[in-house]
């Protein structure tokens, strides 16, 4: 009881650093906290001979080596649906629809950020494996580099490992207290993570229980509440049920 106490107390001031810094919200990324529950755990949605071509032409693309006219070409035809005869202008639109490249300065050569986008590239993929090595991979030299640990518990949690994942989200949530969005998501992929594993333990589903409360409270007139209070409404059942067993 002690410890939960101590938990609840934890985010309390935590939550209340947030609200103190509402006005440095700024991070934009590609994946939205959507994803937990939209992507299937198991499988790629891509072969390997076309994974390796969007690699290798993605790679192209941050080096400087595509022609600038063929970067023009495919943001005026980003949306349309016919398909180019150019082979390359295909995948590039589909690398600047899967990962907002429009919002990348091209060429890149920052190696952080170019890791990371290879990173959601795999995990958009369904390649949780290379997506948590390359996500790993930043946090051995830029632990607080909370997007990539944020994108690291994702491919966790797809990967069957819960428990890795939402410790990964404790991190972030202890941590990072300057940025109201991403504290927001990580509030959010927590009551997930915690529904979807199905853990039936009293700390636990109360901890779920809480993020998710908070999140309704901070997120306000997010577009994903509804199904955040179905989620919650199912946590607090399973709770319920677990007080009458024992």
């Amino acid at each position: 009881m002690i410890v939960v106490k101590y938990l609840y107390i934890n985010y309390l001031i935590l939550l209340i650093s947030i609200l103190a810094c509402q006005s440095e919200m700024k991070i934009s990324q590609a994946i939205s906290s959507n994803s937990v529950l939209n992507l299937s755990p198991m499988g790629s949605n891509i072969t390997n001979r076309i994974m390796n071509k969007e690699l290798i032409i993605f790679n192209q693309l941050l080096n400087g080596y595509i022609p600038s006219w063929k970067i023009d070409k495919v943001k005026n035809c980003l949306f349309d649906k016919e398909k180019s005869d150019d082979c390359t202008i295909n995948v590039l639109k589909n690398l600047y629809k899967k990962l907002h490249l429009l919002q990348v300065e091209i060429p890149l050569y920052n190696h952080i950020h170019r890791t990371f986008l290879i990173g959601e590239l795999y995990f958009i993929n369904r390649r949780f494996v290379e997506a948590s090595i390359k996500f790993s991979s930043i946090l051995n030299s830029n632990p607080r580099l909370f997007q990539a640990r944020n994108m690291l518990a994702r491919s966790l949690y797809f990967l069957g490992n819960s428990n890795k994942a939402l410790k990964e989200l404790d991190f972030i949530l202890l941590n990072q207290i300057t940025n109201l969005e991403e504290n927001i998501d990580t509030l959010y992929l927590i009551g997930v993570i915690i529904n979807n594993s199905k853990i039936n333990i009293s700390t636990t589903l109360k901890k779920g229980i809480f993020v998710l409360e908070k999140y309704i409270k901070l997120a306000k007139n997010n577009l994903n509440i509804i199904n955040t209070e179905h989620i919650l409404n199912s946590l607090r059942n399973r709770l319920r049920i677990l007080n009458r067993i024992s």
